[in-house]
């Protein structure tokens, strides 16, 4: 038996005893990636097999390979972004790189391998449409701190919101996060997070709220909730990944919750994505699964259209 941390991009720390770092990893953590390409394909991330997929007639195809990323995200152009998080033994260094996948296939690394601790704050995989990409500075870069950070194509940052680790709504510095996690732009401009069993929105001028209530819908979670994949929808509405119910919650701009989809039996939901009115929604296998010795495939997709009709659009499997 051995000790071995892992954290997701930009996320809490999280300590596993044993097993494989693939196996215990994804299980415990896994990608909550997904997209819909410009085309409407469905692309989504899986760090079990480290494989990020495109679903082409009914079949998950690899479209980048040895990435481990567990949150990918897509421009209006196609364009592809995501992290690559991996360990190195020597030191026992986490190192981090960027990279971006345009539509024709063509890999470019935005950042090469980069010991986390000393990571530009703000460089990370998420960009919004004037090209400033967003990202969390937290404990996994040495600082007692949660906060988030925008960075300019030029390289100038700004610290948007957050401080000391913890939870209160407020503007900059007053506001405080826990653990986020899951990151989706409105409409509006506002950035929406999921912070442990919380979703937070973040507006341009740096001012944070709680939507959904405190825990979301008032529904409890253990000691370390994992609400993981968020999607922002028309109408204000907001879609949450509930990994340890296995279900996707639906906040409304009447700041009311419900349940818009359930998970089958040994399957949990870990991400979400709105297009064209309908939802997508990326399960996975708990841990639990991983420690009895998993059969079946490893995740899968599926569509819910408005009407809540259900439609498997691909499974991987291992």
């Amino acid at each position: 038996m051995h000790l071995l941390k892992h954290l997701s991009c930009f996320s809490a720390l999280l300590v596993f005893l044993g097993g494989s770092f693939a196996a215990r990893s994804a299980a415990a953590h896994p990608a909550w990636g997904i997209v819909v390409d410009p085309q409407g394909r469905v692309v989504f991330s899986d760090v079990e097999t480290n494989t990020v997929w495109r679903i082409e007639k009914g079949r998950p195809v690899p479209i980048l390979k040895g990435k481990h990323s567990h949150e990918i995200y897509g421009d209006a152009q196609g364009n592809l972004y995501g992290e690559h998080l991996e360990y190195r033994p020597e030191g026992e260094r986490w190192l981090l790189s960027l990279w971006k996948l345009t539509p024709e296939g063509k890999e470019i690394t935005l950042l090469p391998p980069t010991d986390a601790v000393s990571l530009p704050p703000g460089l990370g995989p998420l960009r919004d449409r004037q090209g400033n990409t967003w990202a969390f500075r937290n404990g996994f870069q040495k600082v007692n701190e949660m906060s988030l950070h925008r960075r300019a194509p030029d390289g100038r940052t700004v610290a948007v919101a957050g401080g000391p680790p913890g939870h209160a709504d407020g503007r900059g510095r007053a506001a405080r996060f826990t653990a986020a996690q899951g990151k989706a732009f409105g409409p509006d401009g506002s950035l929406y997070v999921t912070d442990g069993g919380r979703v937070r929105r973040i507006t341009p001028d740096g001012t944070v709220t709680t939507l959904g209530g405190n825990p979301l819908g008032g529904i409890s979670h253990g000691r370390r909730p994992h609400l993981f994949g968020l999607a922002v929808g028309g109408r204000g509405r907001v879609f949450v990944a509930d990994f340890d119910h296995g279900a996707v919650r639906e906040i409304g701009p009447d700041g009311k919750v419900r349940e818009r989809f359930r998970s089958e039996r040994f399957w949990a939901a870990t991400g979400v994505a709105t297009a064209r009115g309908a939802l997508y929604v990326l399960e996975t296998r708990p841990e639990t699964l991983t420690l009895m010795g998993r059969t079946g495939g490893v995740a899968r997709v599926w569509k819910v259209g408005a009407d809540g009709s259900r439609t498997l659009l691909a499974t991987l499997e291992p």
